[in-house]
């Protein structure tokens, strides 16, 4: 199986569970990168290795907090996408679903606010978080073979190092908080740059697009 799609459940954490129904514990005293390479380690993979062949998975319209344990779950990942619903209802729809609250649709919300648990994932190519409550994404610099990033509608403030994604060709920002573009400029391969509805206030904030050579197309 290379493709699952987990679309619309009840999902609230990825963390597996032993036979007592309790989520496994770290060692004690673990902080920092040893504690997301003991997330990543076999001690967090299921007893079946079913899971290994997945490259794609999607997750959208789910309730997770966290993506911990995820790298342990789907080691070989290539596009993952964790979105929260995104839903539109005419107006006759709404004022008949507030007339019978019982028939009113669950509409799934990840609310993740955190991106760490991705940092093993060194064979991801596209990232989708769009729409979740991410005020920063510091958990993306190891994914180095990452070409797509959608990290549109969250709430982050500053881009981190990009540095290391020398195969990044699109970014999708758009209703963030950014008010520079610092952490830009190492990332000369970026095309498809999307900064719509953010706080950039300023002509000099704009500098790193100017300097990045193979920058193309900035919306």
């Amino acid at each position: 199986m290379r493709l699952l799609s987990l679309q619309h459940n009840q999902i609230k954490s990825i963390t597996i569970h032993d036979a007592a129904g309790l989520p496994p514990r770290p060692p004690s005293g673990l902080h920092g990168d040893a504690f997301a390479a003991w997330q990543a380690s076999d001690l967090l993979r299921p007893s079946l290795n079913g899971y290994e062949s997945v490259v794609f998975l999607d997750l959208t319209g789910n309730e997770l907090t966290s993506l911990a344990g995820i790298a342990g779950l789907f080691p070989k990942l290539k596009v993952l996408k964790v979105r929260s619903s995104e839903v539109r209802l005419s107006i006759r729809r709404v004022i008949w679903i507030t007339r019978d609250p019982h028939t009113r649709p669950q509409v799934g919300m990840n609310q993740l606010s955190s991106a760490a648990g991705l940092e093993a994932l060194t064979q991801l190519d596209v990232l989708d978080l769009h729409s979740n409550r991410l005020e920063g994404v510091d958990g993306i610099q190891g994914l180095v073979a990452l070409r797509i990033a959608n990290l549109g509608g969250n709430r982050i403030r500053k881009l981190p190092d990009l540095s290391a994604l020398s195969g990044l060709t699109e970014i999708n920002m758009r209703r963030n908080a950014l008010t520079s573009l610092d952490g830009l400029l190492p990332a000369v391969s970026v095309e498809r740059l999307f900064l719509s509805h953010n706080r950039l206030a300023t002509v000099e904030s704009l500098a790193p697009i100017r300097q990045a050579p193979f920058a193309r197309q900035q919306q």
